[in-house]
């Protein structure tokens, strides 16, 4: 786990949980800074083009 997501199981998805977890998120600015920076780690800035390369390259191959 990265840590720079939060999940909610689909079964105990509310908008009252919803709300919640928002209001957790947006009341702990130091949560959410860890949050932000685990994200940015674990992300890949040149995805988008790399996965089109990657689609482009298969259809090449039909």
């Amino acid at each position: 786990r990265a840590g720079g997501a939060w999940t909610i199981r689909q079964s105990e998805l509310t908008s009252a949980r919803l709300a919640e977890e928002l209001t957790k998120a947006m009341t702990d600015p130091d949560q959410l800074a860890d949050a932000a920076a685990a994200a940015r780690a674990a992300g890949k800035p040149d995805a988008v083009a790399r996965l089109a390369d990657l689609v482009e390259a298969v259809a090449a191959r039909r």
